[in-house]
């Protein structure tokens, strides 16, 4: 295994376990609803685990994708933004006619790798739905490790190709793109 699989797969746990107790209907937020009088909803039963497990992720990953922005914005020479200013562009024109298109790069950055890491979720609704996995927290590789589990080794095996040539499918175009854009400068 790879080096950088372990802190990922260990936050990815942690974030698990926080987002448990979190969840957890005697002492996490449905206390304080309670004590609010605000229905109280069943975080991690149906559909609702569904909406947990997106919101999990969402908290996981969207501050390595604010990462690259910020330093995509930071990389951008400052004496064009003081130009636009001078010349009277407001803030809102700077940040959609200089930094969105001068950040293009973190963009194909952090929207492969925000899909890789999305399209290998298993430790979140794995943790979160208990060990045994039901519908509202099934992903791909969830079911794949299903049907391993339950000895179908060959649809197990055909389940990891298609994830395979669908990654390969999202990232090798990026990957060429940022080459073409790193080598040619376009």
């Amino acid at each position: 295994m790879s080096i950088f699989v372990y802190p990922l797969t260990i936050s990815s746990a942690a974030s698990g376990l926080i987002f448990l107790w979190l969840f957890n209907s005697q002492i996490g937020i449905d206390v304080i609803l309670g004590k609010l009088h605000l229905p109280q909803p069943n975080w991690l039963a149906g559909q609702n685990m569904f909406y947990s497990i997106i919101l999990i992720l969402l908290w996981m990953y969207s501050g390595i994708a604010m990462l690259f922005y910020l330093a995509s914005f930071m990389n951008i020479d400052k004496s064009i933004i003081e130009a636009a200013y001078i010349d009277g562009a407001s803030y809102f024109k700077i940040f959609w006619k200089i930094l969105v298109p001068n950040s293009m790069t973190s963009f194909i950055i952090s929207t492969t790798m925000l899909f890789l890491f999305a399209f290998r979720v298993f430790t979140i609704p794995y943790l979160v739905a208990g060990g045994f996995l039901n519908y509202y927290s099934e992903t791909l590789l969830t079911y794949e490790y299903d049907l391993f589990y339950s000895s179908y080794f060959a649809q197990s095996a055909a389940v990891s190709i298609i994830v395979f040539i669908i990654a390969a499918a999202v990232v090798i175009p990026y990957a060429l793109l940022g080459i073409k854009r790193w080598v040619y400068g376009q």
